[in-house]
């Protein structure tokens, strides 16, 4: 049967987990308006001294909406308020892990933790067993090491790869629009 102090271990240790990923998001989000906020108004500075350009204008016009649409929908994304609840929710793991409280007790109140608090995606519960695996620490549940398939590990991999290019893709468009813009 799985050691209760195990599984409280590996909830918090994901919890970590997707309390991390979500304050990164919150930086990306974050600068990547700024990054666009200045584009625009670097843009717009140039359209002060360039000659007329209606495709310029319209795309000067289109990237002022976006940046303002950007501005509004991110904060209602609630990066740092879901990760607070999850640092919140791994620190009270972690309490009841020092308590040194009898099985019974300890497994109420980990019950009574969980509800208290939103669940990690399996992304994040992957992430915790592939980065485990490849570090060469093997994860257990009780005295069962628990399996982490090739295919979880070329998973994970794919998704960190995808979340690069997405975020390069998206911190190069204001210098790709420029370049086709300018020149």
């Amino acid at each position: 049967m799985p050691d209760l102090r195990d599984k409280i271990w590996l909830t918090a240790h994901t919890r970590m987990i997707s309390e991390a990923r979500l304050t990164k998001n919150a930086r990306l989000w974050n600068l990547l308006i700024v990054w666009y906020s200045t584009s625009l108004a670097c843009l717009t500075t140039y359209q002060l001294v360039a000659d007329e350009s209606t495709t310029r204008n319209i795309l000067s016009a289109i990237l002022a909406i976006g940046v303002l649409s950007l501005s509004i929908y991110i904060p209602t994304l609630q990066f740092e308020q879901k990760a607070a609840l999850y640092r919140s929710c791994y620190l009270r793991l972690q309490r009841l892990l020092d308590l040194g409280m009898k099985e019974i007790d300890l497994a109420t109140q980990y019950h009574d933790v969980l509800e208290n608090f939103p669940n990690h995606s399996n992304r994040d519960w992957n992430k915790l067993l592939v980065n485990s695996h490849c570090s060469g620490r093997a994860l257990q549940d009780g005295e069962t090491n628990i399996p982490v398939p090739k295919m979880m590990i070329f998973g994970n991999f794919l998704i960190q790869t995808r979340d690069v290019i997405l975020w390069l893709t998206a911190f190069a468009m204001p210098a790709i629009l420029s370049y086709f813009l300018l020149f």
